[in-house]
């Protein structure tokens, strides 16, 4: 009497194998088709159960496999390819604002422009709920006020957006970028005998 253990995945398959027992006598070929079900998938629970004549027994456990949740993965799938466009998006904004902001100390249209790309950025970041992100864009925003002679709202932003730069300390670009924005404005606002903004 012998004694197979499979595991199936659905009762068809378990009665195609119970049909090849009944009706094969060769041993050997029973065994191959008996190893070919042997299948282990991911699942929640399983039941076991036997099946057996006179001949033969066999031994099952039947595993349910877990259905994919494919309103939700196309949920995460639309979120995502939201953020690979925003990403790739800010990465042109920045290259197009850095070079608008290498001519904005010369240049007012330019300090225009790259205030108008640094706002853009700022939109996006904020879409994307990223802290450190929405600072970066806010003192490239406070930078090209200041080209723009603007200095109190450049100063207001720098004060607003020092707590961020602190919390995010390890942040190495936007620590430097909040350094170098302060110095920027406190070399402006000496030569106009303005009050400096004190970084401690």
């Amino acid at each position: 009497n012998k004694t197979y253990t499979i595991l199936y995945t659905c009762q068809s398959n378990l009665n195609k194998l119970i049909s090849h027992l009944e009706t094969n006598k060769n041993t050997e070929h029973i065994n191959n088709l008996v190893q070919t079900r042997l299948k282990k998938e991911s699942c929640n629970r399983h039941e076991t159960e036997e099946v057996q004549s006179s001949n033969w027994k066999i031994k099952t456990r039947c595993y349910h496999l877990r259905e994919g949740d494919f309103s939700w993965m196309s949920k995460i799938s639309h979120l995502q390819n939201i953020h690979l466009a925003t990403s790739e998006l800010l990465n042109w904004l920045s290259t197009l604002g850095g070079g608008w902001s290498a001519l904005g100390d010369s240049s007012q249209y330019a300090a225009q422009q790259c205030f108008a790309v640094s706002v853009q950025q700022l939109c996006l970041a904020q879409k994307l709920r990223y802290p450190e992100l929405i600072a970066t864009c806010w003192l490239y925003t406070a930078l090209s006020l200041i080209q723009l002679d603007r200095r109190k709202e450049a100063k207001r932003i720098l004060l607003s957006q020092h707590p961020t730069v602190k919390r995010y300390k390890n942040q190495r670009y936007l620590a430097s970028l909040y350094s170098a924005t302060v110095f920027k404005y406190n070399a402006t606002a000496s030569s106009l005998k303005l009050s400096q903004i004190v970084v401690q």
